[in-house]
């Protein structure tokens, strides 16, 4: 098939271009000796890979400005639940709410000035004429295109009317798919963090994984668009989306992935402060009692208040035990220590009856059921299935927003691809007067 030789100044359009305007392609790097056209303008080939300007990227705009709304979605339902919540709830979702703004701010700076690397992401030339050099590399053909790093292809359009045209029709798409990416994380966000705002562990874990699965779930759909891309324009067929039946799959898979935990994890400690608080107290009393028990008299009762736990509740409680007509007031209190460790202390005002060391056998036991009670209360199973449940319905949700939205992203997807080989198509009827019949 004849194609026409490219000189420099030519038009071209990209795939993932946010302006509407076609740029021109320069000579990189070299002093020209092969010119053609009363211009004299040098013919390219395949080592000349210079824009006139950015084609500012898509993709790029819609990895970070997904994230930064992503972020702003978070950073909104965080100051929410800071606003109603108490205590260390509260404490965690403002501190969520500082960091997804920092992250927003962050993203938004990334896209900046990522969008504007148009020339350091450039790869190679594809379709080439492999048969003719143009000063050491291989001549540019009417149907060359330049793949670049982030997924888009560079096409070549002789006539600029034709470039025109297709520029603002893919424009016009890849505009409309960034605003539909960021609207659809921005709500992704506020409902993860709905998810996830049972407690303040639950917050903090959506925090940290919902950027981290966003990030690396549109790298992957990017990198597989883009080898599916390349195929296209070598084989000048549109590319194949993926049906709806699996989207569903792996949309649900994803957000299975995040949405459940994050719920379970939430429900699982939701109410450990509280059980561990009660637990404490009961069990402080249990040990005074117990130990004060052992003896029939002259027993001194002191500091029995040890767990194997540290908590967050403060528990001071005084219990007045008279034995023998003795009177002594243990003073039960938040420790750090083990039972174990200072159980001797229960009993070493004893005056000679023998009962130390059963006095300390009864306070490991009773260590051992506190470490019993402690567990129960962390892992509170009615939580855990609240937290379930609450976890599936964020990862409905989220998923139903994605796949709708990437519906959308895919149809304006599709018609870029179609207007790019149409402008490719309509315009080989072009040429300089120099062509290949390669």
């Amino acid at each position: 098939m004849a194609e026409s030789y490219i000189p420099q100044k030519t038009t071209s359009i990209c795939t993932n271009m946010l302006s509407s305007t076609p740029q021109q392609l320069l000579v990189l790097g070299r002093t020209p000796i092969t010119v053609s056209g009363d211009d004299e303008q040098p013919l390219l080939n395949a080592n000349d890979k210079k824009l006139s300007d950015a084609f500012k990227c898509k993709n790029s705009a819609k990895l970070w400005g997904g994230l930064e709304a992503l972020c702003a979605g978070m950073a909104v339902a965080a100051l929410i639940v800071a606003t109603v919540a108490t205590g260390g709830l509260a404490l965690v979702a403002t501190a969520v709410a500082v960091g997804a703004c920092i992250g927003t701010v962050a993203a938004a700076g990334a896209a900046i000035v990522t969008m504007n690397s148009c020339d350091k992401c450039l790869q190679q030339w594809k379709l080439t004429h492999s048969g003719v050099d143009i000063e050491g590399a291989e001549a540019l053909l009417h149907n060359s295109f330049l793949s670049c790093a982030k997924g888009g292809v560079i096409t070549i359009v002789l006539d600029p009317d034709v470039a025109e045209t297709a520029a603002q029709q893919i424009s016009h798409n890849n505009n409309t798919e960034v605003l539909w990416q960021m609207g659809s994380q921005f709500v992704i966000g506020a409902v993860a963090i709905g998810t996830g705002a049972g407690s303040g562990f639950g917050i903090a874990l959506t925090a940290a994984l919902t950027p981290a699965f966003y990030i690396s779930g549109e790298s992957d759909a990017q990198q597989k668009r883009a080898d599916d891309l390349n195929d296209s324009f070598m084989n000048n067929t549109p590319t194949t989306q993926p049906t709806l039946g699996d989207q569903v799959t792996d949309k649900g898979e994803e957000y299975a992935t995040r949405d459940l935990p994050i719920g379970v994890g939430t429900g699982a400690v939701e109410s450990t402060e509280v059980a561990v608080g009660s637990t404490v107290s009961t069990v402080n009393t249990t040990v005074v009692t117990e130990a004060a028990g052992i003896s029939g008299g002259g027993v001194t009762v002191a500091a029995a208040s040890q767990t194997t736990v540290t908590t967050t509740t403060e528990v001071a409680e005084e219990t007045t035990i008279s034995v023998a007509g003795r009177t002594t007031t243990a003073a039960a209190s938040q420790t750090t220590e083990t039972a174990a460790s200072r159980g001797a202390a229960v009993v070493l005002g004893d005056t000679g009856t023998g009962v130390t060391a059963v006095a300390a056998r009864e306070v490991t036991q009773t260590t051992e059921t506190t470490a019993q009670r402690y567990l129960a209360a962390t892992f509170d199973r009615g939580g855990f299935w609240k937290g379930l449940g609450l976890g599936f319905a964020g990862a409905i949700a989220n998923a139903g927003v994605d796949i709708y939205a990437d519906r959308h992203e895919n149809e304006l997807y599709d018609n870029t691809i179609r207007t790019q080989l149409d402008a490719r198509s309509k315009d080989s009827i072009n040429s300089i007067g120099v062509i290949s019949d390669r």
